[in-house]
């Protein structure tokens, strides 16, 4: 299985002297770092290490000191439909009664007017999506149907449907099993070759180590940048996964 690509481009997204605060806990502490276009990124920390935080801010979703640029424009002018999140299946709730179909169409939204409608490209992009990641044959169940590894595959597809430049995806890896890791891994390696940028964060190390060529650890600051063979010693691992 090929290591998550290089680079092929410019900065897609730049992330300078960020931080964030939860009352007068400290989460984020001046966090900079750039990701490539074409760049397939893995966000190492443990439990409560602030990745979560991040892509949220990143996302737009909280609020943060310093700045998030994205095709070298501040955020703060963005209209952030050019990045695509995806939160923890834990952290969701999907007990709503809702088609695994519709939760993909979803993400072609931000195409249509106010009410709405699907077209006949808008279905045949949902088509695709749910094909590439494994669930053609369950696009009618329920989603809340479903198990972890498989609505997590579900939000995946969502986030491709929106065609989206940035993927933010928490612990996407999380409850997949080793035979749809390795088609997770070829799809965001697909999204490279598009000028996309992919970050996705994750606490197995040897997850990391196995499929992809960089990484950023975290522990409420950034502690590391780059090959995760190389960074992620025994030197650094304790300081990275303790919390």
């Amino acid at each position: 299985m090929p290591n998550a690509t290089a680079p092929t481009g410019e900065s897609l997204l730049s992330v300078a002297h960020l931080s964030v605060t939860y009352g007068t806990v400290l989460a984020l502490d001046d966090i900079s770092f750039a990701i490539g276009a074409g760049e397939v990124v893995a966000l190492v920390g443990a439990n409560g290490a602030g990745k979560s935080t991040l892509l949220k801010a990143l996302a737009g979703q909280i609020r943060h000191t310093g700045e998030v640029i994205i095709h070298g424009h501040s955020c703060h002018h963005l209209d952030r439909h050019v990045v695509g999140y995806i939160p923890q299946v834990s952290s969701t709730n999907h007990t709503f009664p809702i088609r695994v179909r519709d939760v993909v169409l979803g993400g072609r939204r931000r195409f249509g007017r106010m009410g709405f409608r699907p077209r006949r490209a808008d279905l045949e992009v949902v088509e695709s999506c749910l094909d590439r990641v494994g669930l053609s044959d369950l696009a009618e169940r329920p989603l809340s149907q479903l198990s972890g590894g498989q609505q997590q595959r579900v939000m995946l597809a969502r986030a491709l449907a929106q065609e989206a430049d940035i993927l933010l995806l928490d612990e996407a890896a999380s409850g997949v099993d080793e035979q749809r890791i390795g088609a997770l891994i070829e799809a965001f390696n697909s999204l490279a070759t598009q000028g996309k940028s992919v970050l996705i964060s994750s606490h197995n190390v040897p997850f990391v180590k196995r499929h992809f060529s960089r990484c950023i650890g975290l522990n409420t600051s950034l502690l590391v940048d780059g090959d995760p063979k190389e960074v992620l010693g025994a030197d650094t691992l304790e300081g990275l996964l303790s919390k």
